[in-house]
């Protein structure tokens, strides 16, 4: 062990204690750290528990690390986000003006009569083809988002 410090009145607080954890849990503290350490695990127990705790959540992040890609594993799943963004855009911006124009165009129809024509042949089947349309591209930006999410909470 080394000799003790000549200073007059050394005082150690729980902060100095708490900067010297990551040495003594890496097993890098000196001797004299590590019985200081302990020392104040003894006299606060709640300082150890939180410690402890700590320790296991640095150690649960350590095991997070993937395993190790390729280049070219890279580039194709950064391929596969650029293709999943893509859809989720067009998807989103089809679905928004499939919305919006029978609302514009009612808009049009209530201010300005007589600008769209009132009897539209197989104006039924136009309408439901529309609504399925519009059904099926919300549908599609709904999908993507919840896969884009996935992958996220996934770690893809």
């Amino acid at each position: 062990m080394a000799e003790p410090s000549t200073f007059p009145e050394t005082i150690v607080t729980e902060s100095v204690v708490r900067d010297l954890l990551p040495l003594y849990f890496d097993g890098e503290a000196s001797e004299d750290t590590r019985a200081l350490v302990e020392a104040w695990f003894a006299a606060r127990p709640d300082l150890a528990l939180a410690a402890g705790r700590g320790e296991r959540a640095i150690e649960a992040l350590a095991g997070l690390d993937g395993p190790a890609r390729t280049p070219a594993e890279v580039r194709a799943e950064l391929e596969r986000i650029r293709r999943m963004v893509l859809v989720r855009e067009v998807a989103q911006g089809l679905a928004g003006a499939l919305t919006l124009l029978p609302l514009l165009g009612i808009a049009l129809y209530l201010l300005l009569p007589g600008t769209i024509p009132v009897a539209v042949p197989n104006a039924l089947i136009a309408l439901v083809a529309w609504f399925v349309l519009t059904i099926a591209c919300w549908g599609l930006y709904i999908r993507s988002r919840r896969q884009s999410r996935s992958d996220l909470l996934d770690g893809r």
